[in-house]
């Protein structure tokens, strides 16, 4: 009975354990924490292999073998990346990933089969022409560049020379008689022979936006006669004092870059205008010169930013809130200046010396 009862004791302590160790089971003590919930938290892929959740765990899956790699790193030319099979990149031969520089002309670069890179002859690779030259440039199966005469590549045209850009046969370049007359608002001109033949026209009528109208020569030179309410037609208009000054701008030493202006004066009323001297010029001189050509006497001045000025024979020393200058009074008066020193502020006033109203025509230079 003993032996009977330790082995129904044995019996029921086995049978707690197994029950106690499937309640623990149960209750969750020894659940395991999820590794993930998306794919960013198993990290970046990489060339060979990627990263993703999969159940709350991060499972990494390796490219197959010899498949491209998505390297962030450019295999040089004649070569790519492929995959090991193992998650690892390698570098093989691949003569399709062609060189991208440029080789010289009626050449390339390339690829041998061993994935070195080599320079072939390429007569497709046509060498830069340069236009105008009446040459046609290409390869011959040799590499080499060749130049042939090329009756189509022109010389560029200059409009309005009644001249035409031409080749011939030999690929030299040529001029011949063209159709391509000058335009101008004064003159009408057709071409004759590779000449330029003009007629006046538009006499009259504006040809500057400083008042000055086309003359019976067929240039732009003339003023108009000042109507009977004496209206400047130029700049000077409205410039009736010292602070009113119409600027001319920028003026070089160049005869060529002086100014051609017409206006109208009542009784005593001066028209003031100023530019400055920069001293731009290759080859030219600063030897101001003034005139006026007016409908009745004027006084005419210049004033320098100069500690000095030598006034002309004929003229008077002058100045203008302190600037020294010259003056002369006349219908047609003129004037070169040589003041002491460059790159000056200059100004320039008319005064009307008429009884009722003075017209004039106004030109300098420096």
């Amino acid at each position: 009975m003993g032996l009977t009862m330790n082995r129904h004791l044995a019996s029921s302590s086995l049978a707690a354990t197994f029950f106690a160790v499937l309640l623990a089971s149960c209750s969750g003590s020894d659940t395991v924490h999820p590794e993930c919930e998306s794919n960013l938290q198993c990290g970046q892929d990489e060339a060979c292999s990627t990263h993703r959740c999969e159940q709350q765990r991060c499972v990494e899956e390796d490219a197959p073998l010899g498949a491209l790699a998505n390297s962030t790193f450019a295999a040089p030319a004649c070569h790519r990346f492929i995959c090991d099979g193992n998650g690892q990149q390698t570098l093989e031969v691949d003569i399709t990933a062609k060189p991208t520089e440029s080789a010289e002309a009626c050449h390339r670069f390339d690829c041998d089969p061993s994935g070195t890179t080599v320079i072939v002859v390429d007569p497709t690779v046509i060498p830069q022409d340069e236009p105008g030259d009446c040459m046609h440039a290409s390869c011959d199966a040799k590499g080499d560049v060749m130049y042939a005469p090329d009756v189509t590549d022109e010389p560029q045209d200059e409009p309005g020379d009644c001249m035409k850009s031409a080749c011939d046969a030999s690929g030299n370049a040529t001029e011949v008689p063209g159709d391509d007359p000058p335009i101008a608002t004064c003159q009408a001109y057709t071409c004759q022979n590779g000449q330029a033949v003009g007629m006046p026209q538009n006499q009259g009528k504006s040809c500057s936006p400083y008042g000055v109208i086309c003359g019976g020569s067929g240039q732009c030179d003339a003023c108009s006669m000042p109507d009977a309410s004496c209206t400047d037609p130029g700049p000077g208009a409205g410039s009736y004092s010292l602070a009113e000054a119409h600027n001319l701008g920028d003026i070089g030493w160049c005869d060529t870059n002086g100014y051609a202006l017409c206006g109208a004066l009542k009784t005593g009323v001066t028209a003031y205008f100023r530019y400055i001297d920069d001293g731009s010029g290759s080859f030219c001189s600063f030897d101001p010169y003034l005139r006026v050509q007016a409908t009745a006497p004027v006084t005419l001045c210049e004033y320098f930013d100069c500690p000095s000025v030598e006034c002309p024979s004929g003229t008077m020393a002058a100045s203008l809130e302190g600037a020294p200058g010259c003056c002369t009074t006349g219908a047609n008066p003129a004037m070169v200046i040589n003041p002491s020193c460059y790159d000056a502020e200059v100004h320039i006033t008319v005064e009307s010396q008429a009884p009722s109203c003075a017209g004039y025509f106004l030109y300098f230079h420096t």
